[in-house]
């Protein structure tokens, strides 16, 4: 009787659990559905910013990239064209070196496009100097001969050169440039100033351009992403200048920050 009486009791302990237990594996059953499905709409997510992002990447290499070889290929055409008649040989040199220009830009393209672009800071200041003597700017470039810098921060003042002087040829209708680049050990500077007119214009500074990721404005994208300040205005009582700071070993101090960057 006793044992029939504990075969009772637990048969009823079991049939009392089993109600709490199906309803405890079917609410775990219900939040791990809830839970993959998330991760699938997570995942999603991630990967329509990934493809935004790289959208903007390659529209911000392109306009940075074709930007200045285009000015320097329109330069050399007008060059080629205006002293062909009288210096045949000039026009030579100068129609070889836009073919030159050509074929580096379209590889830039492809390696920009691909994701391998990465300009440098040196081969930039030299191509600046290039592109202002076509345009017929005088120029001074100071800058040390090596700096050891990241290859990001090296990268990121490559292409405040770039930006910079490309705007100048296109908008300042300045008659000289001086391009500085200085470090120390909490940071680096690179400055880009001209002589053209319009300090009467805009003496407070310029809003940002509408486009992120073209121009000064994708500029300071970079500049930013790197913990950097990036300063554009009109001087007084002419000319403009650009500056970045980029941090390399501690806290940059900003270089005059405007009311706001965009192309002139």
């Amino acid at each position: 009787m006793a044992a029939q009486d504990h075969y009772s009791e637990g048969e009823i302990a079991a049939v009392l659990a089993m109600p709490p237990m199906a309803a405890f594996f079917a609410y775990t059953a219900g939040k791990r559905n809830e839970m993959v499905a998330t991760l699938r709409q997570t995942r999603a997510e991630l990967a329509r910013v990934a493809v935004a992002e790289e959208r903007l990447r390659i529209a911000r290499d392109l306009h940075d990239l074709l930007g200045h070889s285009l000015s320097l290929i329109t330069l050399k055409a007008e060059l080629s064209r205006r002293v062909i008649s009288t210096d045949t040989e000039r026009a030579g040199r100068e129609m070889a070196e836009l073919e030159a220009v050509a074929r580096q830009s379209l590889s830039d393209v492809r390696e920009a496009v691909a994701g391998y672009r990465q300009p440098d800071l040196a081969a930039e200041l030299g191509a600046a100097r290039q592109l202002l003597t076509a345009a017929g700017i005088a120029c001074q470039i100071t800058a040390p001969q090596v700096l050891g810098l990241p290859g990001d921060v090296d990268a990121a003042l490559a292409w405040t050169i770039r930006e910079g002087i490309t705007n100048v040829v296109r908008h300042a209708r300045a008659t000289s440039v001086a391009i500085t680049v200085t470090s120390d050990r909490a940071a680096v500077v690179a400055e880009i100033t001209d002589d053209g007119p319009g300090g009467d214009r805009c003496p407070a500074g310029l809003d940002p351009g509408p486009l992120a990721g073209s121009g000064l404005a994708g500029l300071a994208e970079r500049v930013r992403g790197l913990g950097g300040d990036l300063a554009a205005g009109y001087l007084q009582p002419r000319g403009f200048r650009l500056g970045v700071t980029i941090p390399v070993g501690g806290v940059a101090i900003p270089v005059g920050r405007a009311a706001g960057v965009r192309d002139r």
